[in-house]
């Protein structure tokens, strides 16, 4: 090492003094060229200075070329120097780090050494603790003096050839070294742990028998330590699945025993639940133990053996179920229950599908699969058929029950439609306060229907006017159309709540199109078809009118169902995809969406049964209308003259008394008619009624003071519409003013100022011919000059 310090320092000062010479010629050039300068500056004999300067330079130049050859030649031997240190200090390193081998190999040998009478002694004494740590740590020993021994053997294959034999020759005893040590001390451990085996085995198989759990998980924690990982897992796993059928196996079999008496309070369904939850608590109750000594292996082990406790009783309690229900020959069961009935085991099978998916999902987390791996992203309903849970015992047979669902929520459904439809339309009594419905509620009670889906606004009927009641409304319950359409909807939106809460998409599927088809379109649609009736033609029955009440609430009613189903598919992450990127928007499967637009053209046929409804009535009211005003003004001349004019002001000619009579007549729809459909049917009739009186006055003559006198008509009908609805009624006689403002010009250029704009009128609903025609009812304007008007310039 002094001899490599020796020529590190040599080949230093080498370099300094190289680089201080470099300087000096340098130095010395600057000099030169400063010489140069002046002698150029100077201009005299500048042919004789560069030849003079040439042999400077060439001289100079030789000079540095022999000191770079002389530096160059000791840079390579000092590189040969520094190439020669770097392979000494990698041997002394490696000779370092064999020495070390050679220490840890003699430590590991006495500590297996030391292990092997700490064994004898521990089971001397039963410490069966001690003496698996004995066990465990000489086989910790064990691998660690292999791989002493593997990097040894790599040492010795990548000994560098500069390395002398001796060197070799005296190190080589560090590689015969032997990690194992010799067969009699191999067989003398194999023979003592063995022993520490079979003590662990019997003593946890005594407390197993004897059911202590403290001992139980004091030897299960020895397995993995005596190399029994897998045996201690599966006998663990084992003793947690022989404690759950131990409870479960007696509470199953009461259970069903007494299921089907009176005095029962438990059914089939909820009895699975049950046995769901006892088993994700012996999970909950295990599981860090298992994890801390066995890992996720142990806990999958666990899991998989106690689901199939779970699914042997689950499979026992569907059995019996179906024994007691039996399917009918489409495979259908419930054929022998009541409403109520159905409706009980419909809503478990909801419950339990829920319960179920969660239960499944449950198992997959605690199988603790990792991001990436395919069972990670396996679905789960895929999960639920694959083998990591053993066999699908249990979730084919829940399938087989979930193949009933919809059949038996569809029977349910019919069978509440029939009941409601008995009571409030056959029977044509009201229900008694105490009666109960198929679905168990109360009829009378408040309704059922979510807050916000009530905001219709219905009459009631005890204050219709008596003179309108005729034989067809005799008997009938006149709420009926509204209380059925309760029922219906009440029990629609529980199948809906219900069909979501199984988290099962085919379930909700079939259950939304069985209730569209078969309860709105083929049931719903053609009862309310059959009460809207208009048998005569001269006045509508109250039972008619509220059935057309009972259409209008299906509308909405069916409207606000779809709205509902879809919120609720988006508040169910099993049936939905979560927002995904930087949209926060929850993404509904396209099946959903087209499920729901099915519902809503469901409501656009009620829609369009309602407005032809509408019509009908429209036109038997615009009969009695016409009867009753109509043809009183049809009746009377416009041309008055002032004197007339001043009469017609005390004594109106028609329309007071023409509005005395409508108001009778709507007076009537207004009381049975929900607010929205008489507004719909007031428009109707405004729209008729402005129409009408369009004809008619283009029909008259008409002087100045006839135009007074009409225009004083139109704004008492207009104020009296108004005054009956919120809707926008102005804009129906929008054309009648019009014709009202050209009736009351005095002279034609008024009229051609007023249709100009000049009378405030921005935009006419006239064309220039139909204007002109308006004028000329005017019998007191020159009739030359109103064909000479051209308003169409305007």
């Amino acid at each position: 090492m002094d001899d490599l310090n020796d020529i590190d320092k040599s080949f230093e000062s080498d370099c300094i003094a190289m680089v201080q010479e470099i300087e000096a010629y340098a130095s010395e050039q600057q000099k030169v060229w400063e010489e140069v300068a002046e002698i150029i500056i100077d201009g005299e004999d500048v042919a004789l200075q560069i030849e003079l300067i040439s042999d400077m330079k060439a001289h100079k130049l030789f000079k540095v070329k022999e000191k770079a050859a002389t530096l160059a030649r000791a840079i390579a031997d000092s590189a040969k120097v520094a190439k020669t240190s770097s392979v000494r200090v990698k041997e002394i390193d490696k000779l370092k780090e064999r020495v070390n081998s050679t220490l840890e190999l003699a430590s590991g040998i006495s500590k297996q050494r030391s292990s092997l009478d700490g064994i004898g002694a521990a089971l001397e004494k039963n410490d069966y603790e001690t003496a698996a740590d004995f066990v465990e740590s000489y086989y910790e020993v064990e691998a660690q003096l292999y791989e002493v021994a593997r990097l040894e053997e790599d040492h010795e294959s990548d000994a560098d050839d500069a390395v002398s034999h001796d060197t070799a020759s005296s190190n080589s005893s560090i590689v015969d070294v032997k990690p194992c040590g010799t067969k009699t001390t191999a067989r003398l451990l194999e023979k003592k742990r063995e022993a520490v085996r079979a003590a662990i085995r019997s003593e946890f198989n005594n407390a197993a028998s004897n059911r202590d759990r403290d001992q139980v998980m004091r030897f299960s924690k020895l397995f993995k330590k005596v190399g029994l990982e897998e045996e201690g897992r599966s006998q663990y796993s084992r003793w947690i699945q022989q404690g759950a059928r131990a409870q479960l196996k007696k509470h199953v079999s009461d259970s069903l025993a007494q299921i089907g008496s009176k005095t029962s309070k438990i059914s089939h369904l909820q009895l699975i639940s049950t046995v769901l939850d006892h088993i994700i608590q012996c999970i909950e109750s295990e599981e860090e133990h298992v994890l801390e000594n066995y890992g996720p292996p142990g806990l999958h082990t666990m899991i998989k053996t106690l689901h199939q406790e779970c699914s042997e009783h689950g499979v026992e309690v569907l059995k019996s179920f179906f024994d007691r229900y039996r399917e009918d020959e489409n495979g259908f069961i419930g054929t022998g229950m009541d409403s109520i009935q159905m409706d009980k085991t419909i809503n478990e099978i909801s419950q339990l599908c829920h319960c179920t998916i969660l239960y499944f999902g449950y198992l997959k987390e605690r199988c603790d699969f990792k991001e990436g791996d395919p069972e990670y992203l396996m679905p789960l309903t895929d999960f639920c058929k694959s083998s990591h849970l053993g066999r699908p015992d249990l979730y084919e047979k829940l399938q087989h029950l979930l193949n009933c669902y919809s059949p038996l929520q569809t029977n349910y459904l019919i069978a509440a439609y029939n009941y409601s439809l008995e009571q409030n339309l056959v029977s044509g009594k009201k229900q008694q306060p105490d009666q109960k419905t198929p679905s168990g509620r109360t009829s009378g009670a408040q309704s059922p229907i979510p807050h916000e889906w009530m905001n219709i606004n219905i009459n009631p009927v005890s204050n219709i006017l008596a003179n309108f009641t005729n034989e067809d409304d005799a008997g009938v319950d006149l709420d009926a159309g509204i209380t059925i359409t309760e029922d219906v909807f009440y029990t629609l939106l529980n199948a809906v709540q219900r069909a979501v809460h199984t988290n099962d998409e085919r379930i909700v599927r079939e259950v939304v199109s069985r209730m569209n088809h078969e309860i709105l379109q083929k049931r719903l649609l053609q009862t309310i078809s059959e009460n809207i009736s208009f048998k005569k033609d001269n006045y509508v029955t109250q039972r008619t009118l509220s059935w057309m009440n009972a259409c209008w609430t299906t509308i909405s009613y069916t409207n606000k169902l779809s709205t509902e189903m879809i919120g609720l598919i988006k508040g169910n992450p099993n049936l939905c995809e979560p927002p995904s990127g930087e949209s926060s928007e929850i993404v509904v499967d396209v099946k959903f969406t087209v499920m729901a637009d099915e519902v809503n053209n469901t409501a656009q046929q009620f829609q369009e049964l309602l407005d032809s409804a509408i019509q009908k009535t429209t036109l038997i009211i615009t009969k009695q209308m016409i009867e009753k005003g109509t043809k009183q003004f049809e009746a009377l001349s416009y041309v008055l003259g002032e004197a007339k004019l001043m009469n017609y002001e005390i004594n109106d000619p028609w329309v007071i008394s023409a509005l005395s009579s409508w108001d009778e007549i709507l007076a009537v729809y207004k009381a049975v008619l929900s607010a929205d459909n008489f507004d719909t049917l007031l428009l109707e009739i405004v729209s008729w009624a402005s129409k009408q009186m369009e004809e008619l006055i283009m029909s008259k003559a008409f002087d100045l003071y006839g135009g007074l006198q009409i225009d004083r008509d139109i704004r008492n009908l207009k104020q009296y519409f108004s005054a009956k609805t919120d809707k926008p009624v102005r804009e129906k006689f929008t054309r009648l003013t019009h014709i009202a403002s050209l009736l009351i010009v005095d002279r034609l250029s008024e009229a051609e100022d007023l249709w100009s704009g000049g009378g405030g009128v921005l935009m006419w609903r006239l064309t220039p011919a139909e204007a002109q025609k308006v004028l000329s009812l005017r019998k007191d304007l020159p009739r030359e000059g109103i064909r000479a008007l051209n308003l169409a310039k305007h």
